[in-house]
């Protein structure tokens, strides 16, 4: 009784809000100190699901970013990615959706988005495989070829996994 309507509505708010919902309210202000040598390394929890098997995938999400010629507060990089996610997808396309968001945003010069993510069509289905786990990354701008700014941002994603003892 009422199964059918609780699924539908878990869809919508749960798994598919970012389709329904409005995007996160971002106020951008401009980068009035000239600042863009500090590498902003932000580090949050998001759900999606697999837009192929719709299946739910969690995991983490890094985004490292450059101040640009724009600033936004450091909780709206969190927000921007936990609303892309709330959406069908293939892991790639959302790493790529929020390294684009965040980019259009800032306008910076070094974008990078590094997503480590659990499958349910991985570990329910398929190869159902308990503990494994999908990486992808985009990197944009000079986070693509500065290596020095790319390993900076990778060895920032090491330190936060090791130190959340989430690098498993």
């Amino acid at each position: 009784a009422g199964t059918g309507r609780r699924l539908a509505k878990m869809y919508i708010n749960e798994i598919m809000g970012g389709r329904y919902n409005p995007a996160p309210d971002v106020t951008t202000f401009p980068n009035e100190d000239g600042r863009y040598d500090q590498l902003i390394v932000i580090r949050c929890d998001i759900k999606s699901m697999c837009s192929h098997h719709h299946q739910p995938v969690s995991g983490v999400c890094y985004i490292g970013c450059l101040p640009g010629k724009r600033l936004i507060g450091l909780s709206k990089y969190t927000r921007i990615a936990q609303h892309q996610a709330a959406r069908g997808h293939l892991q790639e396309e959302l790493t790529e959706k929020i390294a684009y968001k965040i980019s259009q945003l800032t306008e910076s010069p070094a974008v990078g988005v590094y997503i480590r993510a659990r499958h349910g069509c991985c570990e329910n289905r398929g190869i159902r495989s308990a503990n494994s786990s999908t990486q992808t990354t985009v990197l944009k701008g000079l986070l693509k070829t500065d290596p020095a700014l790319k390993n900076e941002f990778m060895h920032n994603i090491q330190l936060q996994e090791t130190q959340s003892g989430t690098n498993g």
